[in-house]
């Protein structure tokens, strides 16, 4: 049965080494993993609360059993496919388009993310051919495009984690005259100070409200 949206997120098993590698040189390993599983936790919840159920895309290609295991029997697991990131991303979007017409792809690095953003992502792709969620470190935390729009070129070649991200991939779908827009810029935690921005911006949710805080709360932060 073919769906008008299709919800995708990206989470990787939840090991040692393999999570939030560069933040783990200021926590530890051990403290970056658990806190990896509660910014997946946190962006699991974030889409419930906007009414989606999202197909989680894994890796490694061999960790269906301990991802199910982790996060439940309530979502459709697929494996990643391809070498790049970028190689991974087109290849989730085109089967997800094999039975979906409009698909929004959001990793875990944004715990906070409001449901509303989540929803304006959609209703932007009932308008436009492409949406996007700026990250301030001139990346981007989150892509929707229609089925019609897709095209290997918007994900070959990019420097995955650099400045540039945003603005290439702006200027390959302007390439392509396929229409986008942009949804409120948000902040990545990839390093340390993103950790503490945003515990400073949201320690005072009530305990519950965000798993991410509460973990912190609890470390003594």
């Amino acid at each position: 049965m073919e769906e008008d949206e299709r919800l995708l997120v990206f989470a990787r098993s939840p090991e040692k080494g393999r999570v939030k590698t560069r933040l783990a040189r200021a926590t530890g390993e051990e403290m970056a993993v658990e806190l990896y599983r509660c910014f997946v936790g946190d962006t699991l919840a974030l889409c419930r609360k906007a009414g989606y159920r999202p197909s989680i895309f894994f890796q490694p290609p061999e960790a269906r059993e301990v991802m199910a295991g982790w996060l439940g029997s309530d979502f459709a697991y697929e494996p990643q496919e391809g070498d790049s990131l970028g190689d991974k991303m087109y290849h989730a979007f085109r089967r997800a388009f094999r039975t979906c017409r409009r698909a929004v792809l959001i990793g875990t690095d944004v715990p906070d993310l409001p449901p509303a953003v989540l929803r304006e992502a959609f209703h932007d792709l009932w308008k436009h051919d492409a949406v996007i969620g700026p990250a301030l470190d001139g990346g981007y935390y989150l892509i929707g495009l229609c089925r019609n729009s897709l095209s290997p070129v918007l994900f070959d070649g990019l420097p995955w984690g650099g400045a540039a991200v945003l603005d290439m991939t702006k200027r390959l779908l302007e390439e392509r005259n396929l229409t986008f827009t942009l949804l409120p810029r948000w902040r990545d935690i990839d390093r340390y100070d993103d950790l503490r921005s945003l515990f400073e911006r949201l320690k005072g949710l009530p305990p519950g409200a965000l798993l991410t805080i509460d973990y912190l709360r609890a470390r003594g932060w």
